[in-house]
């Protein structure tokens, strides 16, 4: 009965918010004391926030009583453009029936066949009674419309799990593609032999062309040459993606292409090295674009080797929804890059992150590690013709009180990206 009386006065009455009007049907609006006035209006259109320079921020705001159900999914639609980013959104914060803040979300854009803005996040229940909604523009003159607010209870979506197996090979110096191949069919051979269901495995960077002393136009096979066809034959036989980088002779030219192979032994996607060292932009090709592939468990994104010194690589397969970044290495010879920016890489976009490796480092260590999205090691192999696996879970559950979102549990991987300032971002486009 206490409760019941706290969820109702929680749900007529709204937090305390400077500046803010009282409107009908429960919605409030907010704009800070400070920096330029909006305008709030609403119609049929639905709720408008309007301002005629980029100095201001106001939000419509509402607490709506959370869904009986294991799982809440809210929706709105907007008239917003994507061109303004995260200067429009959303944000759900899930509250106990004494008020408590549970835990705070951006809902995640989506563009709609229009080319208009929705945004929309499925959370779990867990104890919510309430969900405090604010629907934000900020920092952009114009007018931008909210409507058609949803919130419904769903089924609480089930979890992906996935078996990750990188390995740490170094073929003999001088040797040759055949016996680098035979190398990784050994490998495999052994993983499938001590590995109970392994979901994906992760070779080095060119590893069956490594120590093959011929040039790499010699080297350079189709994507469907024999270093595929091993890897095809075996995931079938396993049901087990396999992923590794090659030489792709291409029309054009050579690329340093990661490969991955799906458990029918098809290839399901493919990543050219985007960021190229000085002796390979003599011969090979750089990539353009950062893809994402939709695997059975989990989104994922690949860097090879150079990609990882630069932040925006990450980054990039970061904001086109990697849950997982693949990482097949030459060798990262500095000591303090390998041990602090590779998990670094994981921690700042909330992702996984495998490594595989070939070349120790300054300390003599070669190592192949597997990363959480708090950047914690998950599981490492060190010696040669060796190989490790962890168990990843998709979504990666890590909250944390008091980031970002003040007396509330916020999420990395979703404050990371949507608090960013990209217009900031875009101007550090030149030399």
């Amino acid at each position: 009965m206490i409760k019941k009386i706290l969820l109702s006065l929680l749900l007529l009455t709204i937090l305390p918010l400077t500046g803010a009007a009282q409107t009908r049907d429960d919605w409030q609006t907010f704009a800070p004391p400070t920096g330029s006035r909006p305008d709030f209006t609403r119609n049929d259109q639905g709720l408008a926030i309007s301002f005629a320079d980029t100095y201001g921020f106001g939000s419509w705001e509402r607490i709506f009583p959370c869904p009986d159900a294991d799982a809440v999914t809210i929706r709105v639609t907007s008239d917003a453009r994507p061109e303004l980013n995260n200067r429009v959104g959303a944000v759900a914060t899930m509250k106990r029936s004494d008020g408590y803040n549970l835990a705070t979300w951006y809902l995640e854009p989506e563009i709609q066949p229009d080319g208009t803005l929705a945004f929309a996040i499925t959370l779990p229940r867990r104890d919510a009674a309430a969900i405090h909604l604010s629907l934000y523009f900020k920092w952009a003159a114009g007018t931008v419309r909210f409507r058609d607010v949803t919130i419904t209870g769903v089924p609480l979506p089930p979890v992906r799990t996935a078996r990750i197996v990188t390995t740490r090979l170094r073929p003999e110096n001088p040797s040759t593609m055949q016996k680098n191949l035979q190398l990784m069919q050994q490998t495999l051979d052994r993983i499938a032999a001590g590995v109970e269901k392994p979901d994906l495995v992760l070779f080095s960077e060119c590893l069956s062309a490594r120590f093959d002393p011929r040039p790499k136009h010699e080297l350079a096979e189709p994507l469907d040459g024999p270093t595929f066809q091993l890897l095809s034959r075996w995931s079938k036989a396993n049901h087990c993606y396999t992923v590794t980088s090659l030489y792709e002779q291409a029309p054009e030219g050579i690329y340093n292409t990661a490969i991955i192979v799906g458990r029918q032994g098809e290839l399901v996607g493919r990543y050219r090295k985007c960021n190229l060292t000085w002796n390979e932009s003599r011969t090979i090709l750089p990539g353009h674009d950062y893809p994402v592939f939709q695997l059975d468990f989990a989104k994922v994104g690949v860097e090879i080797c150079w990609d990882a010194w630069f932040g925006e690589a990450s980054r990039a397969l970061r904001l086109n929804g990697a849950e997982l970044i693949l990482l097949p290495i030459a060798g990262d010879g500095i000591v303090p890059h390998r041990d602090h920016v590779w998990p670094a890489r994981a921690l700042e976009n909330g992702v996984y992150l495998a490594t595989s490796s070939t070349f120790g480092s300054q300390d003599g260590l070669s190592c192949s590690r597997i990363y959480d999205p708090n950047g914690m090691k998950l599981a490492q192999a060190t010696a040669n013709h060796s190989f490790a696996w962890a168990d990843l879970v998709f979504p990666f559950e890590n909250p944390c009180r008091f980031l970002s979102v003040g007396n509330s549990a916020g999420y990395p991987r979703n404050l990371y990206i949507r608090e960013r300032n990209v217009e900031a971002g875009q101007r550090l486009n030149r030399f």
